[in-house]
């Protein structure tokens, strides 16, 4: 049996094994295993459910203000931020999440911390999970890692609408060497819902309650 049957029956075997326990956690995957990491935490946030949805939060985010990383200047509920702080937090997110899924890195344990980073992000079942689980069994960051590193510059975040965001940036593609290989153009359309964190891993995970729904990127250059 070939390797890439291997992978294949695997992840089915994790997809059927999370479907039987439906908002498991996610279990911790070895660093060797990168194939399998990627397809557990595709299949578990799959059948994650949308259930908390429009459910009551009883968490209020906070946000704390710091000074020379150590003088705390500000407490302030995050719903109660003006708005162009809002933004401010949101365009930061958006963009960490776009630097998530699309960097490739040499530490395969930074690897597995973004991509972690950016699921937590993801509504289950929606399109954006969906495009970015097929991208990544198409494209596997971690075996892509073994041959070129990829570099995230983003080069502007404008909103289109209270819930829609166009994200440019810049990927620096090296060889592992640090060869430089190629430095393609990407556009991405980011759709979002604003939902409160229902539990301590969401507070942890997603803060600000800030779940793409949609995620469509095409490169432009």
């Amino acid at each position: 049996m070939s390797e890439k049957n291997d992978y294949s029956i695997l992840y089915q075997r994790a997809r059927e094994e999370w479907d039987e326990r439906i908002g498991s956690a996610v279990k911790e995957a070895h660093a060797w295993k990168m194939f399998a990491f990627l397809a557990l935490l595709v299949s578990a946030l799959a059948v994650g459910g949308v259930g908390y949805i429009g459910a009551q939060s009883k968490i209020k985010p906070y946000v704390i203000g710091v000074k020379n990383d150590e003088e705390i200047i500000g407490v302030a509920s995050v719903e109660k931020l003006p708005t162009s702080q809002l933004d401010a937090l949101k365009v930061r997110e958006l963009e960490q999440f776009v630097e998530d899924i699309r960097s490739v890195l040499s530490d395969t344990e930074a690897a597995e911390k973004a991509v972690r980073r950016a699921y937590a992000k993801l509504i289950p079942n929606s399109p954006a999970q969906t495009q970015i689980a097929e991208a990544f069994q198409k494209e596997n960051p971690f075996e892509r890692a073994t041959r070129e590193l990829v570099k995230v510059e983003i080069q502007s975040t404008l909103p289109l609408s209270d819930s829609t965001w166009q994200i440019e940036w810049i990927e620096t593609v090296t060889d592992r060497q640090g060869a430089l290989l190629d430095t393609p153009r990407f556009k991405a359309t980011i759709n979002t819902q604003t939902i409160q964190p229902q539990n301590k891993t969401q507070m942890k995970q997603n803060p600000l309650g800030l779940w793409i729904n949609a995620f469509n990127d095409v490169q432009i250059k």
